[in-house]
């Protein structure tokens, strides 16, 4: 059956106030504000020679500056991308039926966004997406295994930093569909961010500073990267914002100063079984500044 891709694009009147816009492509959505690019969602799928098939994932983002500050199929993790959400462990009845973060035997398909302009110049973007398996039978419904709600608020530029709210809402399309992280005791798996790590890289928590372990280490409620992009090294910086009301709260973080994605783990290596009428909710802020945001100001974010 050909699935068929639908755009929709809801206006809410505005007076003299600069704005979220989007721009639709045959690969994605771009979005902007005020002549400058944001982020980009990439709804084509991509790949290498056939290899590392990706798309539901917003690359690139750009920096307050107008810098690139993630990556896209870099050659040490080429199935890293952007700012994505994927899961080792893709369970069907305690069998595996693909790897999501590693893009082996199983794909999102978009099947329709959405996007709403509001008064205050905020855009919001929703898309509605299907994970398929290819290890399953030989019809479309039975390969389907989830349906995911996604809802992504941009919100205009502040002084010093922009925010962006992310809601993601997984549904069971079969019984018995569980996730999880990676099977070993890093477990890492859910909410991640490929950025660019050049020059002095650190992490901060609540508590000062927080050093990158091989596991997940405990940085309750948010972790702030701060880094630099060549080729003139400007300093940026990244804060993930893990929401109070998500599961396994405060959730743990790997991290890591080189070659290497930043990622909210969970549900670490232990799956959890999704339900069919009842969502997982996932919800997590992004921070992107100049490098010289402070906690305090971190924690005052309306999230």
């Amino acid at each position: 059956m050909k699935r068929i891709l639908m755009f929709s694009l809801l206006l809410i009147p505005f007076y003299l106030i600069a704005q979220i816009e989007m721009e639709p492509s045959s690969e994605g959505i771009l979005f902007r504000e005020s002549g400058r690019d944001v982020m980009f969602y990439q709804i084509k799928p991509k790949s290498i020679n056939g290899k590392y098939e990706r798309s539901h994932y917003f690359h690139p983002l750009w920096g307050l500056d107008g810098q690139v500050i993630t990556e896209d199929f870099p050659q040490d993790h080429p199935h890293h991308r952007g700012i994505f959400w994927a899961w080792h462990q893709v369970l069907l009845k305690g069998k595996p039926v693909g790897d999501l973060w590693d893009l082996e035997g199983i794909k999102q398909e978009v099947r329709e966004v959405e996007f709403i302009s509001s008064p205050d110049g905020a855009g919001e973007f929703r898309s509605e997406v299907v994970w398929i398996s290819g290890k399953m039978g030989h019809t479309l419904n039975d390969r389907e295994l989830v349906r995911e709600e996604t809802k992504v608020i941009i919100h205009k530029r502040k002084v010093g930093y922009r925010q962006i709210d992310f809601e993601i809402s997984l549904y069971a399309l079969q019984p018995d569909v569980a996730i999880g992280g990676s099977d070993d005791e890093k477990g890492y798996g859910g909410f991640s961010v490929r950025a660019q790590l050049q020059g002095e890289v650190s992490f901060q928590g609540k508590q000062g500073s927080v050093l990158p372990e091989n596991t997940a280490v405990k940085s309750p409620g948010w972790i702030n990267l701060t880094s630099q992009v060549p080729p003139a090294m400007r300093r940026f910086g990244l804060a993930i914002i893990d929401h109070k009301n998500n599961p396994g709260y405060p959730q743990e973080w790997i991290l890591r100063s080189s070659a290497s994605m930043q990622n909210a783990a969970f549900p670490g290596r232990n799956p959890v079984v999704l339900d069919i009428d009842k969502p997982l909710v996932l919800r997590y802020t992004l921070l992107v500044h100049n490098g010289h945001m402070k906690g305090r100001q971190i924690g005052r974010i309306k999230k």
